[in-house]
Parts: structure tokens; sequence; C-alpha cells
């Protein structure tokens, strides 16, 4: 196992391979800092150019956008408070507040370096217990699956942190949206005949509308009101207030 993981680390340590990398990162950045737009299509927007590519140059690549897809969901859940990535969901909840106090630069800082030291440890813990962990995986059986999820959604109580009724109500919210779609056994389930319910939900739209439509109305709530800098309540808001 050793002698592949040096054999690959040989094969992407050249310069053309590192610089692929470094700009499938960066493209990865913007790509995952705008709300909607998925890595997973940012990974389809630079599939084609790997055509004319090596195999170790084009998955270079595409695994640079993905790294950096998701570090780049961190922008927008920092300076907007709309995660880009669902794996930037926690990001909001400290970095959004340090932005509206003058520290986006140190929230961002934070975030991108958190990232990165999280997928080196990754990547270590990959290489050395991927095969472990994998045969254990495989001892898994519907009654251990069950325990664990009971188990995840015990966690709700310990995270709700003196919300235990709003804690209860989102986790019963997110097991109504996975409800939709196709079940493991192949049931079709509340698609309403609707061909497009037939996959279900997918969680980045989801995240976006429960995030951003709760951010937008609490901007818009703060200019009719008055944010303290005199910023005055603008036809526009008037407008979204009285179709809202």
């Amino acid at each position: 196992m050793t002698n592949f993981f040096l054999q690959a680390l040989s094969e992407v340590g050249s310069f053309s391979v590192m610089g692929l990398i470094i700009l499938g990162v960066l493209f990865g950045i913007i790509g995952g800092s705008i709300p909607g737009f998925t890595v997973t299509m940012a990974i389809l927007v630079v599939f084609p150019f790997t055509f004319a590519m090596d195999p170790v140059s084009g998955v270079s690549l595409m695994v640079g956008v993905f790294v950096g897809g998701y570090s780049g969901g961190i922008v927008s859940g920092v300076m907007l408070g709309i995660p880009g990535t669902p794996s930037s969901i926690t990001t909001v909840y400290d970095g959004y507040p340090m932005a509206q106090k003058g520290e986006p630069g140190r929230a961002l800082g934070i975030g991108v370096m958190s990232s990165f030291l999280g997928t080196i440890i990754s990547v270590d813990v990959l290489v050395f217990f991927g095969p472990l962990i994998a045969s254990f995986s495989l001892n898994f059986r519907p009654w251990e699956i069950t325990a664990l999820i009971i188990f995840t959604l015990t966690l709700v109580a310990g995270l709700s942190n003196g919300a235990l009724l709003k804690g209860l109500l989102a986790a019963a919210l997110g097991l109504l949206i996975t409800t939709v779609g196709y079940d493991r056994n192949s049931n079709l389930r509340f698609d309403f005949d609707l061909p497009a319910l037939s996959s279900g939900f997918e969680m980045l739209p989801v995240m976006i509308g429960v995030f951003a439509f709760s951010q937008l109305l609490g901007n818009i709530e703060k200019l009719r009101d008055g944010d303290g800098n005199g910023k005055a309540w603008t036809p526009t808001c008037r407008f979204l207030t009285a179709k809202l």
C-alpha cells in the first residue's frame, strides 16, 4: 500500500501536474463560492478540457476542482450567510457573525486553513486506514445501520443547546424531506405524479432554500426597520415585502 502511495506521489509531483492542481483548486473555489453552483457542476465544466490530457493530469485537475469547490463554499457562507456547499453549513454559524463584526478576512483565513488541515488529515487516514475501515464497514448489517441512525438522531438533543423544540422540528423536517422519491426497495413515495420528484430532493437546493430565504428576509427586515446607518426603506424592499 505504501509503495502505491509513493508511486502516485511521484506521478503528481511534476510541475505540470501541480500547476493543473492549483488551477483546478482556484476554479473550484470560485465555483464553490457561488450558491447553487455545485461542485459537480464545476467538475462537469472542467471535464471537457481533460479529453486532450493524459489520465494523471486529467484526474488531478478534477480532484483539484473537487477539493477547491468544497473550500469555496466557505466564501459565500462567511460573506453572505449562505453556504455554498453542504460541508460549509457549520461555517456560517461562526464565520458570518465574524464578518458582520468587521472580521471577514480572519473568518475566511480560519475557514480555509481548517479546510486545508482537515483535507491533509483525511488523506492520511484514507491512505493508512482506508482498507481497514472498508473491511470493517462490510460487517454492518441492518440492525447496526438502524442503531447508527438512532444514535445520529439522538445527537439532535445534544446539538440543540437549549432549543430542543427547534432541533426536533428541524430533524422532523429533514426526515420528511427524505421520504420523497424512491426508497432502497425501489418504492416510489410522495412524488405527487411529478417526474421531477421521483429522485427526491437534493441536499444543496434544500439547504440554500432554508438558509438563503431566511437570510434574505432578515436583510429586508433590517432595511425596513433601519440598520442604524441611515439606510432608507427603498421601493424595491416595499415591493418584495408586499409580495411576501
